[in-house]
């Protein structure tokens, strides 16, 4: 049996990103960017107004004294969709609108509760104004040549617009990871619908993680504990980056694997993990292509997926930064841990009011889908750690919305009301 963090390192190595993609902006919500971006051109690429008011000249504001205005003379309006296109005239100003272009000439904008209108086409200016005042200036937010944002990236829905708005039609990202699972063992091939369910529902559970994670997943069918037919499924693979064997959680079943993994000409890095849940996992290589054989417990197969599954996939898929978002939060009640694994505890974290709060889902009784929908994050027990009473500091993986306390909604519900 190996270290969780020896397994990672066992899987990591060698491996690279897939290749690059070339796909329309339209469709880059949710995909990493295969590599810089640098834009061709000043955004914004004019000067704006950035408030609702009067466009002018500022030099010709520095001799305005307390009761004695500059008066110019209104020479139109710019509006969104009618821009003012004619450049400035020593005297004159024009009405603006936040967002729209200032015509040459035209470096500060006034509001419109420092001028008065006298008459339609005059306005009269009673404070003095500094160049580019209320103004956003051209190049601003990006420059002709500057680093838009870095290869590696999720795109989020701000990054595509900013992309259309340099331009671009079209982008280079990284393909997806296909994740080919095989299932293994007579439930998964039942017609008894009592037995059929629950392993249609793993079978869905591990795809929809699987593209949760940015992968895209293909099931490639269930077979019995044969070395003949798991050998057949094997050969339909050609078409995914990474296999999943899962078999049920028996001990025959991991050893059938074991034995799978040995005779059908792969090469088996390791066959147990100091992970609890999940410590009866083997990984392995068949034609350059990283192969899992996972227990069909649910409750393992998401700590698997999290801890080993997930690193490979953001390597694969070129991210930059495949860190997940932990806390540091109170535990409720205490935990009994073994010092010789890394635990992982399913958890629902709730905001105290003195700070984070987390409670772990203990009761055995359960069932895993009910407690997984349950759970909100993940309490990580490192190695060498004793029992942790209640109160102590954990680590938690959070990947879901933040409970609030009863006194936490109660005072919320007070304020609003």
């Amino acid at each position: 049996m190996i270290s969780l963090d020896k397994a990672v390192q066992v899987i990591l190595s060698d491996l690279a990103p897939l290749e690059l993609e070339t796909i329309p902006i339209e469709q880059a919500h949710g995909r990493i960017l295969g590599k810089t971006i640098k834009s061709d051109t000043d955004i914004p690429k004019f000067n704006q107004a950035a408030i609702d008011g009067y466009a002018l000249n500022a030099s010709e504001t520095s001799k305005i004294a307390r009761n004695k205005p500059s008066v110019f003379k209104l020479a139109g309006e710019s509006k969104p969709g009618k821009p003012f296109l004619k450049s400035h005239k020593r005297g004159e100003a024009i009405k603006v609108s936040a967002g729209v272009r200032l015509p040459e000439g035209y470096d500060s904008v006034v509001k419109y509760e420092d001028v008065a209108r006298p008459e339609s086409s005059k306005l009269n200016v009673y404070t003095q104004v500094q160049t580019w005042r209320n103004v956003i200036r051209a190049g601003r937010e990006i420059s002709a040549g500057d680093s838009i944002m870095p290869a590696g990236r999720i795109l989020n829905a701000a990054d595509v617009a900013r992309l259309l708005e340099v331009g671009s039609t079209e982008i280079e990202v990284y393909k997806k990871p296909r994740v080919g699972l095989i299932s293994v063992g007579d439930e998964f091939l039942s017609d008894y619908e009592e037995e059929k369910n629950p392993s249609i529902s793993r079978n869905q559970f591990v795809g929809s993680i699987i593209s949760e994670t940015g992968g895209e997943f293909v099931y490639l069918g269930a077979c019995t504990n044969s070395l003949e037919q798991l050998e057949e499924k094997l050969s339909d693979t050609e078409g995914c980056d990474n296999v999943i064997i899962m078999a049920n959680q028996s001990i025959d079943h991991y050893n059938f694997l074991k034995t799978a993994f040995r005779e059908l000409k792969m090469d088996l890095k390791f066959w147990r993990v100091a992970i609890k849940p999940g410590k009866s996992v083997l990984f392995g290589v068949r034609d350059s292509k990283p192969v899992f054989g996972i227990s069909g417990n649910l409750w393992a197969t998401v700590v698997v997926l999290d801890l080993l599954v997930k690193p490979l996939l953001a390597v694969q898929s070129g991210l930059s930064d495949g860190r997940k978002l932990e806390v540091i939060a109170r535990l409720t009640r205490e935990l009994r841990t073994n010092p010789a694994m890394t635990q992982i505890f399913k958890a629902i974290v709730r905001i105290e009011p003195n700070g984070l709060a987390v409670t772990p889902i203990l009761d055995k009784s359960l069932g895993e889908l009910r407690t997984l929908s349950m759970a909100n994050g993940y309490i990580i027990v490192p190695p060498q750690t004793s029992n942790i009473r209640a109160g102590e500091k954990v680590r938690v993986e959070v990947f879901g919305p933040l409970e609030q306390s009863k006194s936490l909604k109660s005072e919320n519900r007070s304020f609003t009301e």
